[in-house]
């Protein structure tokens, strides 16, 4: 199951990141969708299973391509609420990080 297991994990990662984008754009930004009632919760519970499915990949070297620890710290974060979720973090990997993870993504489910 590891390989075809693994590629279903980055497709559903690649779905969770183009969710995201339809949120965001839904709300104009990245501060208003964590400002509104329905988005912020869309939002924290898209990068809740981004890392929790990061974190589930078997292929070692897939995983060593891929920001796991990072992405399963912002998932245990959002699911624990450790101080609290700071928004700038949020911001800050919606705009510059996600944009990244999915071009990394797009190329491992091209060159299995």
């Amino acid at each position: 199951m590891s390989e075809q297991g693994d590629r279903a994990r980055l497709e559903f990662i690649a779905r969770m990141i183009q969710d995201i984008e339809v949120i965001v754009k839904r709300h104009e930004s990245v501060q208003k969708t964590l400002d509104d009632i329905e988005g912020r919760p869309a939002l924290l519970m898209c990068l809740h299973q981004i890392g929790e499915t990061l974190f589930r990949l078997e292929n070692i070297d897939m995983r060593a391509q891929l920001p796991v620890t990072e992405a399963y710290t912002m998932r245990n974060i959002i699911a624990h609420s450790y101080l609290g979720v700071n928004d700038d973090i949020i911001s800050q990997t919606v705009d510059q990080d996600l944009p990244e993870l999915n071009l990394m993504v797009q190329r491992l489910l091209q060159n299995p």
